[in-house]
């Protein structure tokens, strides 16, 4: 019998692109799919939108909810979603016709609990831009094989230049019933690395997972008004929440994530102390006081003392080397020269 597939799709003001995004969806060639819109407390028309949808197709359906999140969206679409299968679609994206079809034949035949392909990045101005390559090649990966070839690479690569496994949600097929498992691990309060916390705290507990990086059907649009793309004072704290909520899902008996949680951290809080240097505008005297202030901070002597400083990039090692002995000025002389 043919396996379910339910696809979570959270919207938060997306009016202009939503349309695609479903449509995109209804075109699977896939047949055996139902879609569930979690309409994270919308302002703009987007919830009317899927209402529309829900009554033109009865595969769709519609859940309103109080503004809560991606995670709280997410995690909300998974507990009223049916199947044996879910896969994740960001409401501003869309997908090739056939994604579906070919992550759910290799998940049935390989009886596998994760199936992960690869995206293409749509830029604004036309330009596309194909996922990086990760460290763990395309195959599958089960038993001892997950925890001697995955495992050890899994957060940070070879080198912490690039993940093993793309975290991405949207390039997967997740089994529901090992995913409802994830959920306590999956905290609202995560707003930078949701899908890091998610695809980690799943692939602990995957029993089989399948690698495709040679597929890419996923279109990832960028946009200039992304979250990402903007500087923030605030990201220092969100950081230091998903490293917490990282250590806690560290729960693996075959294998202990510490180090790569923290040594991740690091480089996550220094790749914002770049966007500070470069883009907040700050004076030198305001960002050496930042600089101090983060390196003395508990949370980053946390992470040093059970770190994996020698396989960081070079430019880090650098910036941890000047922090070490109070050189605050030369790194951020270093980083704004770089540019």
């Amino acid at each position: 019998m043919m396996s379910e597939l339910a696809i979570i799709v959270p919207v938060y003001n997306v009016e202009q692109y939503l349309d695609r995004c479903i449509s995109s969806l209804l075109q699977q060639t896939f047949i055996n799919i139902s879609i569930v819109l979690v309409d994270d407390g919308s302002t703009d028309n987007s919830g009317e939108i899927c209402d529309r949808w829900a009554k033109e197709d009865n595969r769709v359906t519609v859940i309103h909810k109080k503004n809560g999140g991606l995670m709280s969206a997410w995690k909300c679409g998974v507990q009223n979603s049916e199947g044996d299968y879910v896969g994740f679609v960001d409401s501003d994206d869309w997908v090739s016709a056939d994604m579906y079809e070919k992550l759910m034949s290799v998940a049935e035949s390989e009886k596998a609990d994760l199936v992960t392909c690869c995206l293409i990045k749509e830029y604004e101005d036309g330009q596309k831009g194909k996922q990086l390559e990760y460290s763990i090649p395309s195959g599958v990966y089960s038993g001892e094989k997950i925890t001697h070839d995955i495992f050890p690479f899994l957060i940070g690569g070879n080198n912490y230049k690039n993940r093993g496994v793309s975290p991405n949600r949207v390039t997967k097929v997740f089994k529901r019933s090992v995913l409802l498992e994830c959920v306590c691990d999956c905290d609202d309060r995560v707003t930078i690395g949701e899908d890091l916390l998610t695809t980690f705290s799943f692939i602990q507990k995957a029993n089989k997972i399948v690698i495709m990086n040679d597929f890419y059907p996923y279109h990832y649009r960028i946009r200039s008004t992304s979250m990402i793309a903007k500087y923030s004072d605030g990201k220092y704290v969100k950081m230091n929440i998903l490293r917490e909520c990282m250590l806690r899902a560290n729960k693996s008996p075959y294998y202990d994530f510490e180090k790569q949680i923290n040594t991740d951290y690091i480089k996550l809080i220094l790749m914002q102390l770049d966007d500070e240097i470069l883009l907040s505008g700050k004076p030198n005297s305001e960002l050496r006081h930042s600089i101090k202030d983060l390196y003395r901070s508990q949370a980053f002597q946390d992470a040093m003392k059970n770190a994996e400083i020698e396989k960081m990039p070079i430019k880090y090692r650098l910036y941890m080397s000047f922090f070490k002995y109070g050189f605050y000025s030369l790194a951020i002389l270093m980083r704004k020269v770089k540019r």
